[in-house]
């Protein structure tokens, strides 16, 4: 690993890297949005006062990475959990310990929160992020099924 990362709970001054890094997730998951939309969300959802959260990964003060989250509660027992929605890295920059200093950042901002763990989800095909992971330690749940509600149900609930 060369250079040097830093992490920071994205605040008002991260705007355009937010913006920059979810227009780079967004078009590699194959949903890019327009530059409207993606401003609106990161406005909303990221600086606003929703309940998800950014922090955001610089490699030599390049925008380099993100992971956005949040803490639910109750969480495991009394506690609230961390939920993270997307770890992101660039990839100019993958491999060179951003990720890793993403996931690192979360865990102590997390325990610092009071909570004991962090959950999320991976793409069964997102062979990177599981070797990622696996090469970190990350144990895997076995006993969770992951759903989602779009489409027409969701239409339906939503009314």
């Amino acid at each position: 690993m060369s250079g040097t990362i830093a992490v920071r709970l994205a605040g008002a001054a991260d705007r355009s890297p937010l913006v920059e890094l979810v227009t780079a997730l967004t078009a590699e998951y194959g949903h890019p949005g327009t530059p409207a939309d993606i401003e609106r969300g990161v406005d909303r959802h990221l600086l606003g006062q929703g309940g998800c959260r950014a922090a955001v990964a610089f490699l030599d003060e390049v925008p380099a990475g993100l992971a956005t989250f949040g803490i639910l509660f109750p969480g495991f027992g009394p506690v609230g959990h961390g939920e993270l929605r997307h770890l992101f890295v660039s990839r100019p920059f993958r491999g060179r310990g951003v990720g890793r200093a993403l996931l690192g950042f979360l865990a102590r901002y997390m325990r610092a929160e009071g909570a004991t763990r962090i959950d999320w989800t991976a793409g069964a095909g997102n062979t990177g992020a599981i070797a990622f992971y696996d090469r970190l330690g990350v144990g895997k749940l076995g006993d969770k099924v992951h759903y989602r509600l779009d489409g027409a149900a969701f239409d339906a609930l939503a009314g």
